[in-house]
Formats: structure tokens, sequence, C-alpha cells
């Protein structure tokens, strides 16, 4: 259902997904339930989400939350994300590099991060405040930053991941929960 309503929005705004910039969309009603479960988002949080694309999880969040910070870089997705946001006036939509824009004060992140940006957003993570996040990353990027010592995995992130965060992974996502696939 949520696959139907992703592609007849991005057809009513005549948008189209570019896979080779991390372009994809989660159509899995089910994950995104569970990835706000896990932050256990409530009406008193203010939430912080990169990288929207065309709000999918931003609608179930600004229903979850009490506030919610949206930032997203592609200038493609503003508009049509603006019109999609509008009955919330919970939202605040920030046009932005979420590498470089001053994150706005939140409590809990939640995103399905684009996975070349999984690390820098880690670095930059690691110098807030806030009490949860539930992101979704790229397998890869799981295991190095919870890899054990003595693994061969084991590396430099994974010694800051787990310096600076208790980082666990909590379930894998299959592909066609994506539009595209991954």
């Amino acid at each position: 259902m949520l696959l139907d309503q992703t592609l007849n929005f991005l057809k009513e705004h005549n948008l189209k997904i570019d896979p080779s910039l991390d372009e994809q969309q989660l159509i899995d009603s089910d994950v995104i339930g569970r990835l706000i479960e896990y932050a256990k988002v409530e009406k008193k949080d203010t939430v912080l989400e990169i990288g929207p694309g065309i709000g999918n999880i931003t609608i179930p969040l600004a229903e979850t939350s009490g506030h919610l910070h949206v930032i997203e870089k592609n200038q493609k997705y503003i508009g049509p994300l603006s019109e999609r946001c509008s009955s919330y006036s919970n939202i605040t939509l920030i046009h932005a590099d979420a590498l470089r824009e001053p994150y706005p004060r939140f409590n809990k992140t939640v995103s399905n991060l684009p996975y070349r940006i999984c690390e820098a957003v880690l670095q930059r993570l690691k110098f807030e405040n806030f009490d949860t996040s539930s992101l979704i990353v790229s397998s890869s990027f799981a295991e190095k930053t919870t890899a054990p010592q003595r693994d061969e995995s084991y590396s430099k992130l994974s010694f800051t991941a787990q310096l600076f965060f208790d980082i666990k992974i909590v379930e894998n996502i299959s592909p066609d929960s994506y539009h595209p696939q991954p």
C-alpha cells in the first residue's frame, strides 16, 4: 500500500529517484513503525530526521512526536515534502546539508540515513546531547560499528562508535522494503 502511495506521489510531483545518489524510499509501514518504536518516540520528544526524501518516515514521526526537525539537502524534494507536511504544525523543514548545518535542539534521532553519509553523521552526533537514536544504516556500516575488539573488522570507526554510543543491531531490513531496492 505504501509502495502505491509512494509511486503515485513520485509521479504526481514528477520526481525521479536516483539510486546512484543513495536515493531509496522506505516503503514498508511495519519497518517504519518499528524504527519509531525503537527510539521510544513520544509527544514530549523533539526529534531530528536526516534525509527524509518524500517523507514516508516523516509523517508517522510527526504524528508521534512533539516536534520534528527535518533536514533535507536535495532541492527536488523540498517542494513536495513541504506540501506533504503542510498540515503538520510540529514540523520544521530545513533545506540544508546535514553534514554542515548546525543541528537544532533535539532529544531523539530517527532516520533512514543516506548510506554514503552514515559515518559523517555518526561523527557529528558524538558532539550532540540526545537520549536515543534509531537509524537505518547499511549492514556493512552496522557491522563495522558493532565489531568487537580483536575482530578483523574492528577499526577506528568501531572504537569511536562504541566509545560514544551504546550501539546494537536490532534488525535487518529486507531490500524489498525500499523503492527502488538497494
